[in-house]
C-alpha cells in the first residue's frame, strides 16, 4: 500500500475480481469530490473531479466489454482500489482536484490539468518613458506594475492600447529605444504630441503617466468625466482639434467599462471573497438542519479559507470577515502564481460562476450586500431549475 495516497485522500476502496458490481461500490460516498483509480501495484491510472463520486464510479467501472469502444482501454479490469476526498462546492473540488493532481503525478500534473494561458498588462516605471504593454510573466521587478486578470489575450491587449491612447503614452518603444523617436509614425500622424522629443517632454509625460495609473487602479469612470470636461471646454472655445481628440480618449476608456475588464485592476491589489455552500448542520440542541456557506479570500498571493457561517448568521459574518487583515497560510493549491492567477482568471471570466463572487478590492462588502447577493444568486437558480 502506498501511504502517501492514504494521507492525501479521506477513504478508499478495494476491489477484488469478485467485487466489480454495482453494489460493490455503494460504500463510495455520493458526494462531490475527486476519484483516484489505481492498479494492482497502487500506481495510479485516472484522476477525475465529479459532482458523485459513487456515481462516476459505477459509470467508469461497471461498463460491460461490449460497451467499451476499441480505442480505450478496459478501467474496470486493471482498477484494484479508489481513493477518494469529498468537498462541498464546485470551488473547492477544483481546488482539491489541482492539488492532488501536483501530489499525484508530479512533474506530468499538466497532462492532468490543463489551464489556459493568461496575458496581463505592464507598465516598467524605471523606464524614461513607461508605457503599458502585454506580457505573460507575473515574477517580475518591483519597478513594474501588473494589471489583470483578463478575459483573454484580446482584452488584456485592449487594456494597454486604451490607456496608450488616451493618456498618449508611447506606442513605438523601438524607435524610442533606438534613440529616433523623431521618426515615428505616430508623430508624423499628428496622433501624439511628442514629449519624448522635447526639452520638457519627460517632466509632462510622467504627468500623464501618472493620470494613467491612477485610471488603470479603477478610476476609469473619473477619467472618462475629466475628458468630458476638457473637451466641452475646448468646444466651448472653437477648439475643435483638441475637442476631437479628447473625444477619441473617451471613446478609447469606455471600451474598458466593458464586462470584459470586471475583474481588471493591479494585481497587487486584487481581493475577492468567494461563498458558496458548505454543509448541513444542525445548531446544538435543535433537530433541523441549516445550510452552511463558506467564505474563502482570494488575492494575487493565493486563496484561504476564512471560515463557515450558518444562513443569514449576521453575527458571524462580520467575526469571519474580521479575519480578512489577519496573517495565514494559503491553501496549497498552485506551485506557483503564474498558476493561481490563471486558476483564478479562469473562475472569474466563465459564463456560470459557481458560487459567489464579490470584488473586495476597494473595501470588503457590508454583510447585508453578502446576503442580499446570496438571496438573489440563489433564487436565479431556483427559476433555472
Amino acid at each position: 500500500m502506498n501511504a502517501a495516497w492514504e494521507s492525501l485522500f479521506e477513504g478508499s476502496l478495494t476491489l477484488s475480481l469478485q467485487q466489480r458490481t454495482v453494489d460493490a461500490l455503494a460504500e463510495l460516498p455520493a458526494r462531490r469530490g475527486v476519484l483516484l483509480f489505481t492498479d494492482e501495484h497502487n500506481q495510479p491510472i485516472q484522476l477525475v473531479q465529479t459532482a458523485n463520486i459513487r456515481m462516476l464510479s459505477r459509470s467508469r467501472l461497471g461498463q460491460s466489454q461490449e460497451d467499451i469502444p476499441h480505442r480505450k482501454a478496459d478501467l474496470a479490469a486493471v482498477t484494484r482500489r479508489l481513493f477518494y476526498a469529498c468537498c462541498w462546492n464546485e470551488f473547492e473540488r477544483h481546488l482539491l482536484y489541482q492539488r492532488l493532481a501536483h501530489e499525484v503525478f508530479g512533474r506530468q500534473w499538466k497532462k492532468w490539468l490543463a489551464l489556459p494561458r493568461r496575458e496581463y498588462a505592464a507598465i516598467d516605471l524605471h523606464r524614461p518613458f513607461p508605457f503599458f504593454y502585454l506580457t505573460g510573466d507575473v515574477t517580475t521587478r518591483s519597478s513594474v506594475d501588473l494589471y489583470g486578470p483578463f478575459a483573454n489575450r484580446r482584452s488584456a491587449a485592449q487594456f494597454c492600447e486604451s490607456l496608450n491612447v488616451a493618456f498618449e503614452l508611447c506606442r513605438n518603444s523601438t524607435l524610442l529605444d533606438g534613440g529616433h523617436p523623431e521618426s515615428c509614425p505616430y508623430l508624423q500622424m499628428q496622433t501624439c504630441h511628442g514629449l519624448c522629443c522635447q526639452a520638457n517632454g519627460p517632466s509632462a509625460y510622467a504627468l500623464q503617466v501618472k493620470k494613467a495609473i491612477y485610471c488603470a487602479n479603477g478610476h476609469i469612470s473619473k477619467a472618462i468625466a475629466d475628458l468630458c470636461e476638457q473637451m466641452k471646454q475646448a468646444s466651448s472655445v472653437l477648439d475643435f482639434e483638441t475637442a476631437r481628440l479628447r473625444k477619441k480618449q473617451i471613446e478609447q476608456l469606455e471600451a474598458l467599462l466593458r464586462p470584459d475588464f470586471s475583474w481588471t485592476g493591479r494585481l497587487g491589489d486584487v481581493r475577492i471573497l468567494h461563498i458558496d455552500q458548505g454543509d448541513k448542520i444542525a445548531p446544538e440542541g435543535q433537530k433541523k438542519k441549516v445550510q452552511q456557506y463558506h467564505i474563502w479570500l482570494i488575492n494575487s498571493m493565493g486563496v484561504r479559507l476564512l471560515g463557515a457561517f450558518a444562513d443569514h448568521n449576521a453575527a458571524e459574518v462580520k467575526q469571519i470577515l474580521k479575519r480578512a487583515d489577519q496573517p495565514a497560510d494559503y491553501y496549497p493549491y498552485a506551485l506557483s502564481r503564474q498558476e493561481h492567477l490563471c486558476t483564478i482568471g479562469w473562475f472569474l471570466y466563465r459564463k456560470n460562476r459557481p458560487g459567489l463572487w464579490l470584488n473586495a478590492a476597494q473595501s470588503l462588502p457590508p454583510v447585508e450586500t453578502i446576503f442580499n447577493e446570496l438571496t438573489s444568486k440563489e433564487a436565479t437558480a431556483d427559476n433555472l431549475k
